[in-house]
């Protein structure tokens, strides 16, 4: 009997020393996991934040347009690209030029003569947006009148009797493309504004009689305002679009701020509103809202260059292209 006692004595002593050895193990592994994925936790915070701070804005979420990239031009025109940095951009009468290009979107613009009082300029009469096929172009028709036309997929909208705005929206598997035309905007006038889950685009016109500052009458022209709604997770390309990629490459501030464009105007002229060669030139007939049934299919030799232009730009770590949307769809035309 005593040495059966003595047995389980030794076998509980074990048993309790393994139980301690255990709860010794699970506490250490339970301690490691919480600190690994405080680490990670962190480190994607870290991530993010970065990311969306990376243009003054902050991280993206899949629901709410995060405040980052700002550009415009107005007048002669003068710029601003999505840095924050300003400058006169001086092409040729008659050109078009590239404002905003990614593999999804193309945003052109044509330029016509200004006659400035102290010297001869240009001004923007014509727009082209391109976003999955489907296109939207505007343009100055009579400077006696300040007549405009906005036409989508190659057919002219037209204001009905009475009819001070229209709002065409145009779904597609890749995205949403939304046009709205108001005659009369607060602070802007007659105003185009086009929005897809990248970015948001303002188009509104300058009647003719505007006095520069010299004094002399001016023609009527147009001036636009652009918005990213979320940092893609690539580079862009254009006058205005480069201003973000020099930010990914951490060279946000490389050019001073003194009003001069340092790039050469050749390198962002294009044949038209959309080039052959741009991602809007392969189109496939899918279904789409409102009768559209343009489709844009981006082919693989189209997108290579651009990809091959983001790969240093850390694009592993920036949000997923799409982060964007139309969360807050009553409010998305204020600027």
């Amino acid at each position: 009997m005593q040495r059966l006692v003595v047995v389980v004595c030794v076998l509980l002593g074990i048993a309790s020393a393994n139980a301690g050895l255990l709860s010794g193990v699970t506490s250490t592994l339970g301690n490691t996991v919480s600190t690994v994925g405080n680490t990670a936790g962190n480190t994607v915070s870290t991530v993010g934040n970065t990311v969306g701070n990376l243009l003054g804005g902050t991280s993206a979420t899949p629901t709410t347009p995060t405040k980052t990239g700002t550009g415009s031009a107005a007048a002669d025109p003068q710029v601003v690209d999505f840095s924050g940095r300003h400058f006169e951009f001086l092409g040729e009468i008659g050109s078009f030029y590239n404002i905003v290009q990614d593999p999804t979107h193309q945003i052109s613009m044509r330029l016509k003569l200004g006659v400035l009082s102290d010297h001869n300029g240009t001004y923007i009469d014509g727009i082209g947006f391109a976003f999955q096929g489907h296109k939207v172009v505007i343009e100055l028709i009579n400077e006696d009148t300040n007549d405009m036309t906005v036409s989508l997929d190659g057919k002219r909208l037209v204001m009905l009797e009475g009819e001070t705005s229209q709002e065409h929206d145009l779904d597609s598997p890749l995205g949403r493309l939304r046009v709205t035309w108001e005659l009369y905007r607060p602070n802007f006038g007659n105003t185009i504004a086009i929005q897809t889950d990248l970015l948001r685009f303002t188009v509104f016109r300058t009647d003719k009689g505007s006095l520069d500052k010299g004094g002399l009458p001016q023609p009527s022209f147009l001036n636009f305002n652009a918005k990213l709604l979320y940092p893609p997770a690539h580079a862009l390309q254009g006058i205005v679009g480069e201003g973000y990629t020099r930010v990914l490459n951490g060279e946000g501030h490389s050019l001073p701020d003194d009003g001069t464009f340092y790039g050469n105007p050749d390198d962002y002229l294009l044949p038209h509103y959309f080039p052959h060669d741009a991602p809007a030139s392969h189109v496939l007939l899918m279904p789409a809202r409102k009768s559209y049934r343009k489709l844009l299919g981006a082919p693989k030799a189209a997108t290579d260059g651009l990809a091959a232009a983001a790969a240093h730009f850390r694009s592993d770590a920036l949000p997923h292209a799409g982060a964007g949307g139309f969360a807050n769809e009553e409010t998305w035309l204020k600027e």
